[in-house]
């Protein structure tokens, strides 16, 4: 049992890969850790998982932007079921990942990919908003025509 304790690096980045990598929710972690006889609640999960995304947050953004500035962009975004807190229902989640990788083109640049999460209902609003103004709704900053967007949805 951890009483009081301060988790270790391992233990966090066990949850933080448990969660995104395995798709393991964190009412499922902690169902385990308890048959394990550790007395872990969802809420000291969500905030490992939270301080530990806060300090990453630089290096996302730098790993966005280098990603954001090649000439060729790869995107794709996958729908996968996401639980509703509270009422046990799921709604449609996106994962959009978008990769550069100019090394067939002999190019210099690492190579990289950056993922982004959103929700449908994120998406459904680009259905009824003008083209002009898509870009401020797309979770990348491209420069996309009616028809491209149809595509992305």
């Amino acid at each position: 049992m951890i009483d009081k304790g301060i988790a270790s690096a391992a233990l966090i980045a066990q949850v933080i890969v448990d969660t995104y990598a395995d798709h393991l929710p964190l009412y499922r972690q902690e169902e385990r850790f308890r048959r394990a006889g550790i007395d872990l609640d969802r809420s000291t999960l969500a905030g490992w998982v939270g301080r530990a995304g806060a300090l990453l947050e630089p290096l996302v953004q730098t790993i966005r932007s280098h990603v954001m500035a090649a000439d060729k962009l790869h995107a794709d975004d996958t729908t996968a079921p996401t639980l509703k807190p509270g009422n046990n229902k799921t709604l449609t989640g996106r994962y959009w990942n978008y990769v550069r990788d100019d090394r067939p083109w002999a190019g210099a640049a690492a190579p990289a990919v950056w993922f982004q999460y959103s929700l449908t209902a994120v998406l459904k609003r680009i259905n009824n908003t003008k083209t002009s103004d898509v870009e401020s709704l797309l979770p990348w900053n491209i420069n996309l025509d009616g028809s491209q967007v149809a595509e992305a949805i």
